[in-house]
């Protein structure tokens, strides 16, 4: 009955360690200094200090980089001036439009 029993534990053990090997793993905890992203001008800035010597300025003004940024600025708060002065005055301030109605002609005797 030695033989059995040595078999028997090494089943129990080898089960052992095969649960021990085949269980799922815990979640790597978050480290509490998660890097928050860049917003796109600190992007932006990082990435013009890292390259001084391909003189991005001289590129901006040749394509008017800053001319467009500043013309998407003004359209934004056009947009956001037409949007509060449509609050302002409700929904039914501006006309409604219908198509054009056909005189009604009498029918042909």
């Amino acid at each position: 009955m030695d033989i059995l029993e040595d078999m028997r534990t090494a089943v129990v053990v080898s089960f052992a360690f095969l649960f021990a090997a085949c269980a799922p793993r815990r979640p790597p905890e978050s480290t509490p200094g998660t890097r928050i992203p860049d917003s796109v001008p600190e992007g932006e800035a990082a990435q013009r200090a890292a390259t001084p010597g391909l003189q991005l300025e001289d590129d901006d003004a040749r394509w008017g980089v800053e001319g467009a940024k500043e013309r998407k600025r003004l359209r934004e708060e056009q947009k956001a001036a037409d949007a509060k002065k449509k609050a302002a005055h409700g929904p039914d301030a501006e006309p409604k439009m219908t198509a054009p109605v056909e005189p009604a002609t009498p029918p042909a005797p």
